[in-house]
C-alpha cells in the first residue's frame, strides 16, 4: 500500500514516436512497519499512468494499492482510504 504525497499531470509529444503522451505521475512513499524489513523510514516510487485509468478518487494524502499488467505499467489503482 502506497501513500500519495503528489500528483503530476503529464502531457508532452515523445521523441521517439511523435505520438502525444498524456497522463498523470503519481508520487508516493511507503513506510515499512518496525521489523517487517531491513529498511527504516520510507521509501518513495512514482507511478506513470495513462489518460485511461481512472484517477478521479486518487487525492494527495489517500492511500492506494497499485496493480500491474505482466509487461509492468499500471493497469488499476485502487482507493484504499
Amino acid at each position: 500500500m502506497y501513500n500519495v504525497v503528489g500528483i503530476q499531470k503529464i502531457n508532452y509529444v515523445s521523441k521517439k514516436t511523435g505520438a502525444p503522451v498524456i497522463g498523470t505521475r503519481l508520487h508516493c512513499m511507503k513506510s515499512f512497519p518496525d521489523g517487517s524489513t531491513d529498511c527504516e523510514g520510507y521509501s518513495v516510487d512514482s507511478f506513470y499512468c495513462s489518460s485511461i485509468i481512472d484517477l478521479t478518487h486518487v487525492v494527495v494524502g489517500c492511500d492506494i494499492e497499485v496493480y500491474f499488467n505482466r509487461y509492468g505499467s499500471v493497469e488499476f489503482v485502487r482507493v484504499v482510504s
